[in-house]
């Protein structure tokens, strides 16, 4: 008969043997399988990528400073993606008068930035070309837009013109435009005499501020009007977008911008009004309301010394609402085609049986 200590010895070895075999019971919070998480993450992302796509798809309206960005997502756009005719280049016309050029900068201006983001935003390679007509009112401009511009045979027109028309100088028979009179299909105006071009290119300071309160007061006194009436120009405008509409291309129109005179300014809004009236009842139009862009910002950040030329930051801008309206139009014309070939797709009377389900 085995003793006490044998007897403690066998229990001890039996406890370790269950010990080895026993599997401890699993905790409530322990982490599942690591197959579980890559299912859900998977799922999340591609909700995540369905709504976001279908935000580029729904076709929204474009409200400046609004407008959705698609720089530095990873979602492409419809029309990079699906449409096998964006491998060809996208031909953007610049027709307006010096700003257009981007005077009085040799380079950068909102013509060449749209240019630039358009291309990076949709993956494509764009041709643009550019006619400046420096210190033409559109009504003296309208007349060379078929004849400098149709041949290039672009999508895409931005007509440029109001700021002259808008301006209302506080000294009779001179106005600022004068810098840059002469037509131009370059880059920049050679035009303008050295000095001008100095006093144009002047950024501006503490004291243009008070100059321009100077020209404001000026013009509230002596209620000086813009240099073409609102009428004249709003007729020359819906002429240009009726001649680019009938030749299959859609304009895009820029009001004018903002001025260093609040008086300019104010009067300027009237000018946006009549290309407001003008988009409300014509179709394939774009216009890119720049007063209201560019009223949100310091003037002294936006303009030139002389209170009428955009600064760098000012082309930027509305370069930048440029490229956006024209990528968010060729995202919703590329939107608008593919649902219309699904429809015809699934309207098709003449299936096969078998695509219909049957046996």
């Amino acid at each position: 008969m085995p003793g006490r200590a044998d007897r403690s010895d066998c229990l001890r070895q039996r406890k370790g043997d269950q010990a080895q075999f026993h599997s401890p019971r699993p905790c409530r919070f322990a982490r599942p399988h690591n197959s579980h998480i890559t299912l859900t993450f998977i799922t999340i992302m591609y909700l995540h990528v369905v709504r976001k796509r279908g935000q580029f798809l729904s076709g929204t309206t474009y409200s400046l400073g609004r407008a959705p960005s698609y720089a530095g997502m990873n979602i492409r756009s419809p029309s990079t993606k699906f449409n096998p005719s964006d491998a060809s280049p996208l031909r953007i016309a610049g027709f307006g008068a010096c700003m257009i050029a981007g005077y009085p900068h040799k380079d950068g201006g909102l013509f060449e930035v749209a240019c630039g983001l358009i291309e990076q935003r949709l993956a494509r390679p764009v041709n643009s070309t550019i006619v400046s007509l420096g210190g033409f009112p559109a009504a003296r401009a309208e007349k060379y837009l078929k004849k400098k511009v149709f041949d290039f045979d672009p999508r895409y027109i931005v007509i440029q013109f109001g700021a002259t028309d808008a301006q209302c100088p506080i000294r009779a028979g001179r106005h600022l435009t004068a810098s840059c009179s002469k037509s131009s299909t370059s880059g920049n105006s050679k035009s303008a005499t050295p000095r001008t071009i100095s006093f144009d290119s002047q950024p501006a300071t503490l004291l243009s501020s008070l100059r321009w309160q100077i020209a404001s007061l000026i013009g509230h006194l002596r209620k000086i009007e813009p240099i073409t009436p609102v009428s004249a120009y709003a007729a020359a405008i819906e002429r240009m977008v009726g001649e680019c509409r009938s030749a299959g291309i859609k304009p895009v129109v820029l009001s004018p911008f903002v001025y260093g005179s609040q008086y300019a300014t104010g009067k300027s809004m009237a000018f946006v009004a009549a290309l407001r009236e003008l988009r409300s009842r014509t179709q394939d139009m774009i216009l890119v309301d720049c007063v209201s862009l560019l009223a949100n910002f310091p003037r002294s950040g936006i303009l030139q010394h002389d209170g009428f030329h955009l600064s760098r930051a000012g082309h930027n801008l509305v370069g930048e609402a440029i490229a956006q309206s024209i990528v968010d139009d060729i995202i919703t014309a590329d939107a608008l085609s593919m649902r219309a070939n699904d429809y015809e797709t699934d309207a098709w009377p003449e299936r096969p049986a078998l695509l219909r389900g049957a046996c």
